[in-house]
């Protein structure tokens, strides 16, 4: 009846404050602030349910704020290579719309920004920042030049980057304290246009058994296909360069 319902919901809400008030009391008690706000969420999840989500606000240093206050004062900056020269109209519509079609997070974020303009005319903006922050830098996300800006040394990524890409509800304040969802993250690996290789070949003594010899063999010019004529005469070439080896100097 009503009144075991009622006694019931108190008992269950007297659990859920107590198991909060042991997270809450452990707070005190660590000096890690990572563990702190673990504890934070837990006890906020004992109160509310193991689905409900905390959104802890953070600050950032001088160094930090600084730092990100660059990327996005230069994020326009950064995207001249694909605004300018590639003649791409809305290069972190292109990006999004790539990488939605792969990744199920962004995925719904992009039908979110195409819902959410039908409401009062509202829409939501993709900024990007890479860092380490490098002045005269090019975005990453999208295809960079060939070349270092005003020069003709090619372009080169020489250190890891993290291109972060967010949307702001409001200016950047690097003075105050931060807050936000983070939808998704992965690693991707941009190839080299050059790598220098090796061959290593690990082989048993042939003792009393003959050796096993390989012939690699590598086309003088490169035209994208071999021509029989030049495996013939390499095979003709190396056996006569055998023989020559085989004759003593005197």
């Amino acid at each position: 009846d009503l009144k075991i319902s009622a006694e019931n919901l108190s008992e269950e809400i007297q659990n859920r404050e107590t198991k909060a008030s042991d997270f809450l009391g452990s707070v005190i008690e660590t000096s890690d602030p990572l563990a702190k706000v673990e504890l934070v969420k837990n006890a906020a999840k004992a109160i509310f349910g193991d689905d409900f989500i905390i959104v802890p606000e953070f600050t950032i240093d001088t160094t930090q704020g600084t730092e990100w206050q660059n990327t996005l004062v230069d994020s326009n900056h950064s995207l001249r290579y694909l605004l300018d020269d590639m003649d791409v109209d809305f290069p972190m519509d292109d990006w999004l719309y790539g990488a939605s079609r792969v990744r199920e997070k962004l995925y719904h974020l992009e039908n979110t920004i195409l819902h959410i303009e039908g409401f009062n005319g509202m829409t939501l903006n993709l900024v990007p920042s890479q860092f380490p922050y490098r002045e005269d830098d090019y975005w990453l996300g999208l295809q960079f030049p060939d070349k270092k800006p005003g020069t003709e040394d090619p372009f080169t990524i020489d250190e890891d980057k993290l291109l972060y890409t967010c949307i702001y509800t409001k200016d950047f304040d690097p003075n105050q304290a931060q807050c936000g969802l983070l939808l998704d993250e992965w690693t991707e690996v941009i190839p080299s246009r050059d790598e220098t290789l090796g061959l290593t070949f690990h082989y048993d003594q042939p003792n009393s058994e003959p050796p096993q010899v390989l012939l690699l063999v590598t086309p003088s010019i490169f035209t994208g296909s071999w021509r029989w004529e030049d495996l013939v005469n390499t095979l003709h070439e190396t056996l006569d360069m055998a023989k020559k080896r085989a004759v003593e100097p005197d």
